[in-house]
């Protein structure tokens, strides 16, 4: 990994997991349907002023999202914001 640059993409864990658990009502509501399954497949973090997740997940019927979701160094206050691509 370079300075500033994402980590090589990973297997899905149970802090990823939790991170996507975190943003998927606000996934569908953005994508504008629920989805019928949420599971991270991989992804990736980036180190900024806090941590950026790039996540893979697996919607079921509807394929895979892409969710970049920024976490502060305050974990515990932070509001997590999410932005969702849909391939």
């Amino acid at each position: 990994m370079r300075c500033g640059g994402t980590t090589a993409a990973k297997p899905a864990n149970e802090e990823a997991q939790g991170v996507a658990d975190a943003v998927r009502g606000e996934a569908e509501a953005r994508a504008g349907h629920a989805y019928q399954r949420f599971t991270v497949t991989e992804y990736m973090t980036q180190v900024v002023a806090g941590l950026n997740y790039f996540l893979k997940v697996d919607t079921g019927d509807h394929g895979f999202v892409f969710l970049r979701v920024y976490q502060g160094m305050r974990r515990t206050s932070e509001r997590r914001d999410g932005a969702v691509a849909r391939c």
